[in-house]
This record gives C-alpha cells, sequence and structure tokens, in this order.
C-alpha cells in the first residue's frame, strides 16, 4: 500500500539531481531520518464505489440468499430460506422485475449470496461490470444507490435489481463478468446503450478511529501496522478494518486514539 513516485525511484537507482531537499551530509557521516508517521484519529467514512455503466433494456439477473439455510418455494416462484435459527426470510426481487427461472429445488441448501433465480427487468436499467479491485467492497449488500447519465438525466436514486454483484442471467458460473443493475425510474427518458455512472454506498461508519490507507497492510476484515513507541520502537500490531473512502480506513480495535504508526505499512516483500 506504499507509492514510490518517479523521483523516488530515480533516487533508489542512484541517478543524478536527486537530493529530493535534504540536507547534505559530510562523507563518512550517516543521514539522520524521522521516518514519517501518523496518528490514529477519530472521524467519519462514507465507503462509494464508482462504475462506469450503460443503459440497457430489459436487463436481466440474478437474485441471491439474503442467508445460509434451505430453500422453501411457494405459488408463484417465490423463493424464501429457512435459516438455520428457524426463521424464515423472503428472497427479494425488486419492484419491476419478475423472476423468469428458478435455479434451487425446494429441501436444498444453499450459502449466503447464492444465486437462486433468474430475474428480469420490464423497463431499462443502468448496468455496470465490477472490476476486481471493487469487488470485495460489494460483498456485502449495498446501502444505496444512484445513476447519472452522461447527456441524460442527472443523478437519480435507484434500486438495485440484486444486492449483490452477480453474473448475467444464462451465463453460468464462468460466463461473463460480475454486473451490477440499477432499475431506472419508468419517468425518466432514457435510450439503450446510453453511457453513464453507478455510485453505490457500500459503507459507513461514523465517529470512528481512522488511519490514512497507506498506513496499513490489507484493506478489507484484518490487517497489520506498524506502531511507533515513545522512544521509536517499531511494534507490529494487527487491526480490525472497517469502512474505506479511498483515503482512509476505519480502525475497529487494536488501536487507541493518538496511537502513532509508521507511514510504511508491513510488507511482506520486504523494504
Amino acid at each position: 500500500m506504499r507509492l514510490l513516485g518517479t523521483v523516488g525511484v530515480a533516487c533508489v537507482l542512484g541517478l543524478a539531481g536527486c537530493s529530493g531537499g535534504q540536507a547534505q551530509h559530510a562523507p563518512g557521516q550517516s543521514p539522520t531520518t524521522t521516518p514519517a508517521t501518523a496518528a490514529v484519529s477519530r472521524g467519519s467514512i462514507q465507503s462509494v464505489v464508482t462504475l462506469k455503466a450503460a443503459v440497457a433494456a430489459a436487463p436481466g439477473g440474478l437474485v441471491t440468499s439474503p442467508a445460509a439455510g434451505v430453500v422453501l418455494l411457494g405459488s408463484d416462484r417465490v423463493v424464501r430460506i429457512r435459516r438455520n435459527d428457524g426463521s424464515v426470510v423472503p428472497v427479494s426481487v425488486p419492484s419491476g422485475a419478475a423472476v423468469t427461472r428458478v435455479l434451487v429445488l425446494a429441501g436444498q441448501r444453499v450459502p449466503a449470496r447464492f444465486p437462486v433465480a433468474e430475474v428480469k427487468a420490464a423497463g431499462f436499467g443502468v448496468v455496470a461490470e465490477v472490476d476486481p479491485a471493487s469487488l470485495y467492497r460489494l460483498y456485502l449488500p449495498v446501502l444505496s444507490a444512484k445513476a447519472q447519465v452522461t447527456n441524460g438525466p442527472g443523478p437519480f436514486s435507484c434500486v438495485l435489481l440484486s444486492t449483490v454483484p452477480t453474473r448475467q442471467a444464462g451465463a453460468g458460473s464462468s460466463g461473463g463478468p460480475l454486473r451490477v443493475t440499477c432499475l431506472v425510474p419508468a419517468d425518466l427518458p432514457v435510450f439503450e446503450g446510453m453511457p453513464g455512472v453507478l455510485a453505490l454506498v457500500t459503507a459507513e461508519e461514523r465517529d470512528v478511529l481512522t488511519l490514512p490507507l497507506e498506513a496499513v497492510a490489507g484493506s478489507a476484515a484484518r490487517g497489520t501496522v506498524v506502531l511507533v513507541g515513545p522512544a521509536g520502537e517499531n511494534t507490529p500490531r494487527s487491526v480490525t478494518l472497517g469502512a474505506s473512502d479511498g483515503n482512509r480506513i476505519a480502525i475497529l480495535s487494536g488501536l487507541a486514539e493518538g496511537d502513532r504508526v509508521s507511514l510504511s505499512a508491513p510488507n511482506l516483500a520486504g523494504g
């Protein structure tokens, strides 16, 4: 999670003209440098994933199980999941879409986020492919979504066809990229193929401890930092991670407000 700029690379290679504003030292004298650190501070973080998208007519997709459990099938292709604690939760199909094919059997045990039915929208949708770097940030259900169509309607709230990324209906387990589809309100004028942007709020953390991303090895669930002690001693410290806005990340446990950590995160490759 550390970036090495062009100037830094040139200096490492020993090229001329790379003083970088540092003081000159006499021959034989070792330069003294103070590693950059960051203090753990409180703040609020909203994680937003922004994806390039395009308008599609009658887009199809998959809906997934909201929890692990046993499949219950009702009339009119209604799918429910009986969780391990005995409670029953329905598989959500948004208004404006309908189930076209059920993919599971009654009594089948499925994990959470498992595709259970194919669905198709009756109108238009804004469809975005999910790049690998954003996929883990969309592992949990999205909190809210907005879309904007280039040279068309401005930002508008929309409902996701599926709460987590899925492949296109009928594509199979390895046929095509993972996608998210947001349904366009029926009163908005759009045309198939128009480009746009989809912005998904995936998490929010308020009044939590935070650190710059470059200070943490890891970006989801768990990570490691280098805790700097009063005498400058360095100690690796495991931390529990929360939401990230691309610049800072929430620290849910492992550090206290005011702790100082190195901005050079632990690196398995060394250096």
